[in-house]
């Protein structure tokens, strides 16, 4: 069993689902694209669901509102969450405000209150740090976080820093491409903070998924790091 907490909407979820049972990924979690840049935002989000209501057994739905609609945005990821969402993904980088600001925190709040996993684009500064995400673990703790790309090439080490100081942040693989970065979150942290992300169609599975393997790690870890730790995300 492996569980991809990071993929994308773009073309066909078919051809996406085909790729990842390829390589015996049997549950992904499904984000949108378009709307991400807030661009045909509920349309896009309603194609995630709708792939969702196909292939429930294999897709976890994950949505994004834009923030700067505020009131608007608040009532459509509350119509979302009734419609299947289970996860709100956020990308301060394509929606130009910084993690920590004011106007990511009605969403959080409905996502708190719906019990629902958040997930933020981490590695693209000004915006899109992970401190700034810690910022907002340490205010909502009933709600958990998923720092994608681990903070990427720049940011990495304070992505470490704040999943350590805050024990509802996670960090997703997706797009770390220097993969002593991933033994030495697995040493500072345990393998179960980190979950398997590939970041499709963007990045390729398969390389994402190899790169995990080429850790050599102990059996439980790479569980963990694979399966067993979003799992009890899903719980």
């Amino acid at each position: 069993m492996v569980i991809d907490v990071h993929t994308h909407l773009m073309d066909s979820v078919e051809s996406l689902l085909d790729t990842a049972q390829k390589f015996g990924i049997t549950k992904i979690f499904l984000m949108p694209y378009k709307a991400i840049y807030r661009t045909e935002v509920m349309l896009d989000n309603l194609q995630v669901i709708n792939a969702y209501k196909k292939y429930p057994d294999k897709i976890v739905p994950f949505v994004t509102v834009d923030p700067w609609m505020k009131e608007e945005g608040v009532k459509q990821l509350k119509e979302l969450i009734l419609l299947g969402a289970k996860g709100l993904k956020l990308h301060p980088l394509t929606q130009g405000l910084p993690a920590h600001s004011e106007l990511y925190h009605p969403l959080i709040e409905i996502a708190e209150k719906y019990r629902i996993i958040v997930q933020f684009h981490t590695g693209s500064p000004i915006y899109s740090q992970p401190l700034q995400v810690l910022e907002l673990a340490l205010t909502y703790t009933k709600t958990k976080f998923i720092l994608a790309h681990m903070g990427l090439g720049m940011l990495w080490l304070d992505a470490i820093r704040a999943t350590k100081r805050a024990d509802n942040i996670y960090l997703d693989t997706a797009g770390q491409r220097f993969i002593p970065v991933i033994k030495y979150a697995i040493k500072e942290l345990s393998s179960e903070r980190i979950l398997f992300g590939s970041d499709a169609p963007f990045l390729s599975l398969e390389v994402e998924l190899r790169k995990i393997l080429r850790l050599l790690l102990p059996e439980r870890d790479l569980e963990n790091i694979l399966y067993n730790n979003t799992l009890k995300l899903l719980k």
